[in-house]
């Protein structure tokens, strides 16, 4: 029998609702800063010592894969707020929002003068609780709701900003966290709302992610290092935490802590792109040594996004042209193609 050794096949994947290639930068995200202004609202206060200036870029650099939080145009809000407000994005454009927040007290780690940095800067001013405490059920607004409950934040109007970001599926939520060096434990966590606390209606949901515990341990020293634990007996030490894959219009942002250690510096929605899978060398059975006429079946198993985490396959071949392997085969869409290689002198890619 004539035999010909099969080289190499190809396996093209994408996500099913996979739309854009690797977003390599972060785009038009929304970032608010916390200062030590106890004035209500917007802080217009630019020359304070953690107030952040339009040209100031400052982020968490990596976040997950290639998508970064590094911005510049950061908002300043003072400890507490309400209204239908105006935030600028990392672009300075303009968006509207309705947003409540309340923080019952708010101090400064030192590191805005001690690093002299945009960063120390973002991480200087924070808003914590003078009463902390274990989570209560909300009031109907986040003025209206316990001490213990706070630092405390409402946002609607998500969905107007994210549906203009080009490509973009879904948003992201960084907490950058800081406080004083007491060792406390802080629970960081987005809820679902309903209602608004700008009429008094507001009603809080169900969590949207794992709740992350964080372990406060040291100021900010010029490292972001992630809270990655979601277990509150086994509390990480970190200075940020990010919460992936939302889509509400309005949510929750919650920190909740069982000590005066754990404050709130700064939040930041980040548009989240679509992302390439991660393909594996393809295996071949029964043996890589494949001969003409003799079955052959292919398995390639990719490994998806977060986002995505049902994939489809397209097996393709060079139709015998010795060249790449651009063409796809016909119902050869799933992770396993097997079939059967003609008795011929071309070489199989």
């Amino acid at each position: 029998m004539k035999t010909r050794k099969l080289l190499s096949l190809t396996a093209a994947l994408a996500a099913v609702t996979l739309i854009a290639g690797v977003q390599s930068v972060t785009a038009q995200s929304i970032g608010c800063n916390i200062t030590t202004n106890n004035a209500g609202g917007v802080d217009l206060n630019s020359g304070g010592a953690n107030a952040m200036l339009p040209t100031d870029l400052a982020g968490v650099p990596s976040l997950t894969g290639s998508l970064s939080a590094t911005q510049t145009n950061w908002n300043n809000l003072c400890r507490y707020g309400s209204g239908t407000l105006a935030l600028t994005d990392s672009t300075g454009a303009s968006h509207n929002f309705d947003l409540q927040w309340d923080c019952p007290s708010s101090d400064s780690t030192g590191t805005g003068a001690g690093l002299g940095t945009p960063d120390g800067k973002l991480m200087d001013g924070f808003g914590f609780s003078w009463g902390p405490g274990a989570a209560t059920p909300l009031g109907n607004s986040c003025y209206g709701s316990a001490t213990a409950d706070k630092p405390l934040v409402y946002i609607s109007g998500l969905q107007a900003w994210i549906t203009n970001v080009p490509n973009a599926e879904c948003y992201g939520v960084v907490f950058y966290v800081s406080g004083y060096n007491y060792y406390e434990t802080g629970e960081g966590y987005v809820e679902s709302v309903s209602g608004s606390p700008l009429n008094n209606t507001m009603v809080e949901g169900s969590s949207l992610v794992p709740h992350l515990f964080e372990h406060y341990t040291s100021h900010y020293a010029g490292t972001y290092i992630p809270v990655t634990s979601t277990n509150s007996g086994s509390a990480t030490s970190g200075n940020y935490m990010f919460f992936n894959g939302l889509t509400n219009d309005a949510v929750l942002l919650r920190l909740q802590s069982s000590g005066y250690g754990s404050g709130l510096n700064a939040f930041q929605f980040v548009p989240v792109y679509p992302s390439v899978p991660t393909a594996a060398t393809p295996t071949i059975s029964p043996s890589s040594t494949v001969y003409a006429e003799v079955p052959v079946t292919i398995t390639e198993v990719a490994t998806p996004d977060p986002i995505h985490t049902n994939l489809w396959y397209q097996w393709q071949s060079d139709n015998g042209s010795g060249g790449a392997a651009t063409n796809n085969i016909l119902n050869a869409t799933n992770t396993v193609y097997s079939f059967t290689p003609t008795n011929s002198s071309s070489t199989y890619t």
